[in-house]
């Protein structure tokens, strides 16, 4: 099977929520067919009409994206594609056109439709390749999620919105969390970036990637979320940075696992007279009954630490390649002019 570096695959959807089942056959080989990058470019009017009020869809789009990085991950793993950068972003609601700025793209893969949408904007060089679903796919494309839109009487939107971590080797649990949190944000998002001095204590440590350049890629990731937004990622010497001492932040986005952090964060803010941040928790569901949470579990940074260090054991890697490509998400923030901090 030919390889490619950087692949792509258009996504069409009528609703956050339509049925993926003939995608699916798509995704995978996809997946078997790239060795470095993998975007997934989801083209659905419904997400572009939700821009104002995120908040609505918020099931949808959690589930939406677990589905995806879910199918994807799964593949890339097991083929020992560990540190295959997969991503998936909004077309139309990202702010730029991917193609003119994806100038290493090699190859895209979809539904005949599907590419048909894009052919007029994808590059001569760029090899097409139409995949058909499987028998199993079309006998579960009627499967649709039943997930009706949220009511809400709180902020359908927020302007200041926050979350920390370590987000050390960038995978799809934080993925999800980065895009479900620059989702609901009108001005900005601060990521909180967890100083390596606080870390030695954790498993591979020794291959954990320094605090500047796991901030690099998380804000580089989110720039190729969307442009209309600025983005922070500070380092932080302690579990609650910048949301103890900045009263502006409205929301604070996290996952089970971090729940309980985040109700200490509250607990601190209120010792200083700042208003409590609304919580949101990213809890999503794959066709397969995968919780992405037990899922971002087998893919935990701990996990992946442990495989690279296997991998310069065995002389398959050395010591300076063990890093995401560095390709993996600069060029689709080539002639990025939006603010960022890092």
């Amino acid at each position: 099977m030919t390889q490619f570096r950087f692949s792509a695959v258009p996504i069409s959807l009528p609703r956050a929520s339509s049925s993926l089942a003939l995608h699916r056959n798509t995704i995978l080989t996809a997946v078997r067919s790239t060795s470095q990058r993998l975007v997934l470019l989801v083209d659905c009017p419904e997400i572009v009409q939700h821009k104002e009020s995120p908040v609505l869809l918020w099931k949808q789009l959690n589930k939406l994206l677990g589905t995806l990085y879910v199918w994807a991950t799964k593949e890339a793993y097991a083929i020992d594609r560990i540190l295959m950068d997969i991503d998936v972003v909004f077309d139309g609601f990202c702010g730029y056109d991917l193609f003119k700025e994806w100038t290493t793209l090699e190859a895209v893969f979809g539904l005949e439709s599907d590419i048909a949408n894009v052919t007029s904007r994808i590059p001569s060089h760029v090899g097409l390749h139409h995949v058909s679903p499987t028998s199993a796919n079309l006998a579960s494309e009627g499967e649709v999620s039943e997930i009706s839109e949220q009511t809400s009487s709180g902020p359908l939107a927020y302007d200041h919105v926050v979350n920390g971590g370590t987000f050390d080797h960038l995978h799809a649990g934080h993925k999800i969390l980065l895009t479900m949190s620059a989702w609901l944000a009108r001005k900005d998002l601060t990521v909180g970036m967890i100083d390596n001095s606080l870390l030695a204590s954790k498993r591979g440590a020794t291959v954990m990637e320094p605090v500047h350049l796991r901030s690099s890629r998380v804000i580089s990731f989110l720039r190729a979320l969307r442009r209309d937004l600025d983005f922070f990622a500070p380092t932080i010497y302690d579990p609650f940075g910048p949301t103890r001492t900045d009263p502006k932040f409205e929301v604070i986005v996290g996952s089970r696992e971090t729940y309980k952090g985040c109700l200490a964060v509250n607990d601190e803010r209120a010792k200083r007279s700042f208003s409590s941040l609304d919580i949101f928790i990213i809890d999503v569901i794959s066709p397969e009954d995968v919780d992405v949470q037990d899922m971002a579990i087998k893919i935990s940074s701990s996990d992946i630490r442990t495989w690279i260090i296997r991998k310069i054991e065995e002389g398959v890697l050395s010591p300076s390649e063990h890093s995401h490509s560095e390709g993996s998400v600069k060029s689709a923030t080539a002639g990025d002019q939006g603010k960022t901090t890092v």
